[in-house]
């Protein structure tokens, strides 16, 4: 069985959230600024940069593997869900 993951406490607010824009893909603002800045998001503690390097540690843990490992894996799993938009769908529903 896979495992459940799930969170507590108050999660950071991201400066410039993404937007799905219907059938046209999604909108991110702020590309060029520092929402999207791991290193002054994670200094100052913001952008959900914080939960994204603890879900990333609790995976490096599962896998016995450093974590860039599991930061090129995501890449490439996070990759193929864009390529099937269906799965993607199916995934991400609210």
């Amino acid at each position: 069985m896979a495992a459940t993951i799930t969170a507590t406490g108050t999660w950071t607010v991201a400066a410039a959230p993404p937007a799905y824009n219907g059938g046209s893909g999604v909108r991110i603002n702020n590309i060029g600024g520092t929402a999207y800045d791991a290193r002054t998001s994670s200094q100052k503690g913001t952008n959900l940069f914080d939960e994204l390097n603890q879900f990333i540690t609790l995976m490096a843990a599962a896998e016995g593997v450093p974590a860039i490992c599991v930061m090129d894996q995501l890449m490439v799993m996070l990759g193929d869900l864009r390529r099937q938009p269906a799965m993607g769908e199916r995934v991400y529903a609210p």
